[in-house]
Formats: C-alpha cells, structure tokens, sequence
C-alpha cells in the first residue's frame, strides 16, 4: 500500500477589483497587485520618505515627490544632504504633503488638513479624544458649503460675515455662533502649518 502525504491547503484570497475595498493610495503599487517586493534583511526601509538621488547628468541631488523633482545641489556636498533632510523633516510634518502658497490652496482643502491635525491634537494623554473636535463640524460643513471652492486668501471678513449669517438662519444662540466664529478665525490662522507661506492671521491682506 502506497501511503501518500497530505499537500497542505493553500487559501485562495479574492483579488481586489473596482467594486472591492480599496487599498490605501500610499501602498506601493506591488502590494495592490497582491505581491509584496523582497526586501534584503540588512536593509532599512522607511515607509513614506523619499530616497535622496543623484541625478546622472548633472550630479545634483534630488527628490521625486508627487510627479516633481526637487533639486537640493552638487550630491556630493555636505550642504545638499542637509537641504534634504530638512526638506523629509517639513515634508513629513506636513503629512507628507508638499508645501503649497497661498494662491494654490483652497478652503476645502485647508478644512481638510485641519481636520487630520485635530484629530490627533484634542486628544487627552490616554489617547481618547477631548470633544473639542465635534465643535468644529458646523461651522466647517459652513465654510465649505459657501466657500469651498474660493481660494483661502478669498476668505476675508465678509466671507466670515457670511458665515455667521448662515449660523444665524440655523437658530443657534448668539454665544455658540460666537465660539464658531472664533474657531473659524483659528483655522485659517493654522493654514501658515499646513504650508501656507501667507503671514498668521491674514487671509486675503485682511485680519480675521
């Protein structure tokens, strides 16, 4: 009698398609096709860093982020290796996002980076939330209703005027509409953080 060994049982997992669950935009494209590249044991990968290159033709060290090239000069100088790492440390505290000037950013997306921010800065020291995060969804679901798509250095006192009326015509009291309105001065005040190279406390040349 011929005994054979049982093959072990291999589980077959569904491939994701476009009605599936997506994957998270910052997983390497490898990793979505359901293959995870080899990585050699002594080498250290950082998720989420962009490598410092030397550029072949000139010799300049640079970057690759979201389609641009970023120069920092001559590979071989101290002073480039600096530029970059100072460089990765904003472009890292910015969620890995690229700076952007006052005239590219919108409301909408400023409400949007303040949100990530909040969500991680009202937290007590046992890492359950404040609360305080709750009280700035009415007046951000305001702003971007009325001014989401207009540039944030368009959002001036009349926008915030607006603003108010809107929360007005919702019925609240006069000392809830006064703390949105405080919160919403203190967002666009963040946008310097975001990457916003515009003075704190200005939007559009007028003090909020």
């Amino acid at each position: 009698m011929t005994v054979c060994s049982a093959r072990p049982v291999v589980p077959v997992v569904p491939a994701f398609t476009r009605n599936s669950q997506k994957l998270p935009e910052d997983l390497p494209s490898a990793t979505r096709a359901g293959r995870r590249k080899r990585v050699p044991a002594n080498c250290t990968v950082k998720v989420g860093v962009p490598n410092l290159k030397q550029h072949k033709g000139t010799g300049q060290g640079y970057v690759e982020v979201e389609g641009r090239f970023i120069y920092f000069g001559r590979y071989d100088l101290p002073l480039t290796h600096q530029k970059y790492h100072q460089f990765v440390a904003e472009y890292m505290a910015a969620g890995r996002r690229l700076p952007v000037t006052p005239e590219a950013i919108t409301v909408t997306e400023l409400l949007c980076r303040f949100w990530e921010h909040a969500l991680s800065y009202y937290r007590r020291a046992d890492g359950t939330s404040t609360g305080e995060i709750d009280n700035f969804k009415p007046v951000i679901a305001t702003m971007r209703a009325l001014y989401g798509h207009c540039l944030v250095t368009e959002f001036g006192p009349l926008a915030l005027r607006a603003v108010r009326q809107r929360l007005i015509e919702r019925g609240l009291s006069r000392t809830t509409i006064n703390q949105l309105i405080n919160r919403a001065r203190r967002m666009v005040r963040c946008r310097k953080g975001f990457g916003s190279d515009a003075p704190m406390g200005v939007a559009g040349g007028y003090g909020i």
